[in-house]
């Protein structure tokens, strides 16, 4: 959000509420941030799943614990499905209004 774009809605609080508007702070995230990231949570992503695969396949003893190793990396592809659509679903409708990409 730029500056210009903080100011108005600050204005539009205050005409709205008839109150005076008090920012405690203003902090922006650039691109290169976002990228950053995103970069770091895929690498923690994959590695979580080999961690649980390395885990779940381990003890001998146990086979059984393949399938549970399994659904948790299931699980855990799904949660980041859910919120990448959401986050898409969301720059979908709002159709011209300033939602990052990145």
């Amino acid at each position: 959000m730029t500056q210009e774009t903080k100011t108005k809605i600050v204005t539009e609080m205050e005409k709205r509420f008839d109150s005076k508007v008090t920012e405690n702070s203003f902090e922006t995230v650039g691109p290169s941030i976002g990228s950053e990231v995103t970069q770091a949570a895929s690498i923690a992503v994959v590695v979580a799943a080999l961690l649980i695969s390395c885990i779940s396949g381990l003890p001998s003893q146990h086979p059984s614990l393949i399938p549970f190793g399994t659904a948790a990396i299931i699980a855990m592809l799904h949660d980041v499905a859910v919120v990448v659509g959401s986050k898409q679903s969301c720059a979908k409708f709002s159709a011209g209004r300033s939602i990052p990409s990145s």
